[in-house]
C-alpha cells in the first residue's frame, strides 16, 4: 500500500503532505489491520463499486470491511483515536472524539473538510461507506477522484451543546414565566382601576417629618435608612410584585387604600398586625382631594417600611341645576347652569352637544359634570338665548372732595357691571374740565359700552379744596353735628330731616342785616356761634345742615338790580325732585317758604315787590305741584 501511494502524483504529495493508509478492520474480533495488502483493498473496492448501496441502505448497513485512504495535510498525531464517520445523503458526518487533534474546534462549530474515498487513480471510482471506526483521523482536505468528492462535517461535542441550549432555554423560560407572575402579582393586587394605571407612573414621594432624615439613625444601631422611591412603569410593577411576595408576614402592606376627601388617616391602614407605629411620612402634606398614589413610610420598632396610598375617587358629583338665560354672540360655560356642587376633588363641566349662541332661541342642554376620579353625571337644563338690551351699569361714582396737592384716583370704587360681559367691561373717565390746582367745583363723566354696543355714562362732581378751607369745613361740623342730633333721628325721612332744619333755622337765627357775603362756611359759623344775621346767615346756616345731612342743595341768588336789596336762598331735593327753600324769617303771614314749586314761589314773590325773582334759566325747573 506503502508502494501505492509512492505511485501518486507528486504536486499532491507536495500539497497534501505524507500519505497514510487508513483500514477497516477485516477480522472476526473487529480490530484493525494496517497490514493488508493494497491488492486486496483494492480488490474489495471493486466489488463493492459494482454494486453501489442506496443512501438509506448506507445509513442501515453495518460497517463495511473495506479500507479507506484519506489524504491527510499532516502528519497524523499519535493521540488520535476511536472516531467514528457516518455516512448521511452522500455525505460522511464526522463526530468529533473526545481527544480532539489541533485544527479541530471542540465547540458547537462546524468544520466541513472534503475527503476523497479509494483508490487514487483518476479512473477508479469511489465506494460509498455507510459506517466504519478509524483508528487514527486528522484534518483532511480536498481530493478530487473522477467526478466525486465526500465532504465531511465535523461537529464539536454536539451531546454537550445540545443539553447547555436545552439548559439556556430552560432557564430564559423559567425567568419569563418568574417575571410575567410578578407583574401580574403587582399588577393585580391594587382592586381599583384607577390605582392601577397608576402603578405605570412613579408616586408622588411625600416628605418626612422633622424628626427623621435620610440619615438619621433611629434604632441606636448606626443605621440609616433611606428613601426608597417608586418610580413606577414595568420594572415597578415586577418590584411592587416582589415586594407583596417577601412582605407576606411582614408588619405593613404594601399598600392601602383611601377615599377622596378623607380627613383623617392612622398608621392602622398600613398594618397588618395590630403593633405601635408611627408615620415618618409628614402627613400634613398629603391632600386627599388629590386621586393619585402616595409613598408612605412608616417607622415599626425603629425599622423603616414604606407602602403606597392610592388615593381613589369612586363617588360622582352632586350639584343643583337652574336654566339659564345667556346672549347672543356671548357664550357661557357649562358651568354656569350647575350651583351647590358636592364633591372632594376638583370638578370640570361639558356640554353633551355644544349649543348655538349666535341667534336667539331655546333648546334644552345636557350638562356633564365629572370629577378627577372620571365619575360622571349629567344633568338637564334649558338655555335660552336672547339679545341684548340693557347698557351697562356704573355704580359707585359719587361725587368728591379732593385736595390741592394731593394724587386724585378717580376710578377708586366705581364699578361697571353688564349682564352680558359681566365685570370683563371698560370703565373710561373724562377729567377733562377738573383743574386739581385750583379750588372749585369740577365736573367728572364716567362711561362705558358693551360688547353689544350698548352704552352708559354717569357725570359727578369733584371739589377741589385747600388744605385750609377743610379746616374750615371741620370747624363748622363741628357745630352743626350737636344741634343736627338733636333735631333728626335715624327713622326721618330726608323730606323730614330738612323740615327740621328749616324750623330750627327760622326759629334759631335772628335777623339783625349783618352777613359775611363773601365766604357762606365762615358767615354759617359766625351765625352759629351769634345766632343772628341777615338772609345770607340764613341761606348759610342752612345749607351747612344740609350738607351735613346729605340733602343735595343748589344755590339760588335774586336777580340783581340797581337800588335793590339782595337775596339768597336754596333749590333741596330729598328725592323726588327740587323745590325751593328759603328759612329766613319774614314779617310776612304768609311767609313759609318751604318746598315750593316756582309757580308758588314766583306767586309769592309778585305779593311782596318781586321778592324771589331769579334766573330760571341757571336753575333746574321745579315739579309743577
Amino acid at each position: 500500500m506503502s508502494n501505492k501511494k509512492s505511485n501518486s502524483n507528486p504536486k499532491e504529495k507536495e500539497m497534501f503532505g505524507p500519505v497514510k493508509d487508513i483500514r477497516i478492520p477485516t477480522d472476526a474480533s473487529g480490530k484493525s489491520s494496517e497490514k493488508a495488502s493494497a491488492a486486496d483493498n483494492v480488490s474489495a473496492r471493486k466489488k463493492s463499486s459494482a454494486k453501489k448501496p442506496s443512501v438509506s441502505a448506507q445509513k442501515s448497513d453495518a460497517p463495511s470491511e473495506k479500507a479507506l485512504d484519506i489524504t491527510p495535510n499532516t502528519d497524523i498525531p499519535e493521540h488520535i483515536s476511536n472516531v467514528k464517520i457516518t455516512m448521511v445523503d452522500g455525505y460522511i458526518e464526522m463526530v468529533e472524539p473526545s481527544n480532539a487533534p489541533d485544527g479541530i474546534s471542540s465547540n458547537n462549530t462546524v468544520n466541513t473538510i472534503d475527503v476523497t474515498i479509494g483508490d487514487p487513480s483518476p479512473n477508479v471510482d469511489a465506494d460509498y461507506i455507510p459506517a466504519m471506526t478509524l483508528t487514527e483521523l486528522v484534518s483532511v482536505r480536498r481530493r478530487k477522484l473522477g467526478t466525486k468528492t465526500h465532504r465531511v462535517k465535523s461537529y464539536s461535542h454536539r451531546s454537550r451543546a445540545k443539553t447547555i441550549t436545552s439548559f439556556i432555554i430552560c432557564v430564559i423560560l423559567t425567568a419569563v414565566v418568574g417575571i410575567g407572575a410578578l407583574w401580574i402579582i403587582g399588577y393585580t393586587g391594587i382592586s381599583n382601576e384607577a390605582s392601577r394605571e397608576r402603578l405605570n407612573h412613579p408616586c408622588t414621594v411625600l416628605p418626612r417629618t422633622a424628626r427623621y432624615s435620610d440619615t438619621q439613625d433611629i434604632s441606636g444601631s448606626d443605621a440609616s435608612y433611606p428613601a426608597s422611591h417608586y418610580n413606577g412603569g414595568f420594572a415597578g410593577i415586577l418590584g411592587l410584585g416582589f415586594e407583596r411576595v417577601i412582605s407576606v408576614s411582614g408588619p405593613v402592606a404594601v399598600y392601602s387604600e383611601v377615599e377622596a376627601g378623607a380627613q383623617h388617616i392612622s398608621t392602622g391602614r398600613f398594618l397588618r398586625k395590630d403593633t405601635d407605629a408611627q408615620f415618618v411620612t409628614d402627613m400634613k402634606a398629603l391632600d386627599t382631594s388629590v386621586p393619585g398614589c402616595y409613598q408612605i413610610e412608616l417607622d415599626v420598632d425603629g425599622q423603616i417600611y414604606h407602602s403606597f396610598l392610592f388615593v381613589i375617587d369612586t363617588v360622582a358629583p352632586v350639584a343643583s341645576v337652574s336654566d339659564v338665560i345667556a346672549y347672543t354672540g356671548k357664550p357661557i360655560e357649562a358651568m354656569t347652569f350647575l350651583s351647590n356642587i358636592v364633591d372632594a376633588t376638583a370638578l370640570t363641566a361639558r356640554y353633551e352637544t355644544e349649543p348655538d349662541f349666535s341667534a336667539p332661541y331655546e333648546t334644552g342642554v345636557t350638562i356633564i359634570l365629572e370629577d378627577a376620579g372620571k365619575n360622571s353625571i349629567r344633568y338637564n337644563a334649558k338655555l335660552t338665548v336672547i339679545d341684548d338690551v340693557v347698557p351697562p351699569v356704573i355704580t359707585g361714582a359719587v361725587d368728591r372732595i379732593v385736595f390741592i396737592g394731593e394724587t386724585i384716583s378717580y376710578k377708586d370704587g366705581v364699578v361697571v357691571t353688564d349682564n352680558k360681559d359681566g365685570e370683563n367691561i371698560a370703565l373710561n373717565v373724562d377729567i377733562s374740565k377738573v383743574n386739581p390746582t385750583v379750588a372749585g367745583q369740577y365736573p367728572v363723566t364716567y362711561s362705558a359700552t358693551d360688547s353689544t354696543g350698548l352704552s352708559t355714562s354717569v357725570t359727578v362732581t369733584f371739589t377741589v379744596r385747600t388744605q385750609a378751607e377743610q379746616q374750615l369745613i371741620d370747624q363748622l361740623n363741628a357745630l352743626v353735628a350737636p344741634i343736627y342730633k338733636s333735631i333728626t333721628n335715624d327713622s326721618m325721612t330726608q323730606r323730614e330731616k330738612a323740615y327740621a332744619i328749616y324750623k330750627w333755622t327760622r326759629n334759631h337765627i335772628g335777623y339783625s342785616g349783618y352777613s359775611n357775603k363773601n365766604d357762606w362756611r365762615k358767615d354759617a359759623i359766625r351765625g352759629l356761634k351769634n345766632r343772628s344775621g341777615d338772609c345770607f346767615t340764613y341761606f348759610a346756616v342752612s345749607k351747612a345742615m344740609l350738607e351735613y345731612a346729605g340733602i343735595d342743595n343748589i344755590d339760588v341768588e335774586k336777580i340783581k338790580r340797581p337800588g335793590r336789596s339782595r337775596h339768597y336762598w336754596s333749590l333741596v331735593n330729598v328725592g323726588d325732585g327740587w323745590y325751593h327753600f328759603d328759612s329766613t324769617q319774614w314779617v310776612f303771614k304768609d311767609d313759609n317758604l318751604f318746598m315750593l314749586t316756582d309757580a308758588q314761589l314766583e306767586a309769592f314773590s309778585r305779593r311782596h315787590s318781586n321778592s324771589h325773582e331769579f334766573d330760571h334759566s341757571l336753575y333746574p325747573a321745579t315739579p309743577k305741584s
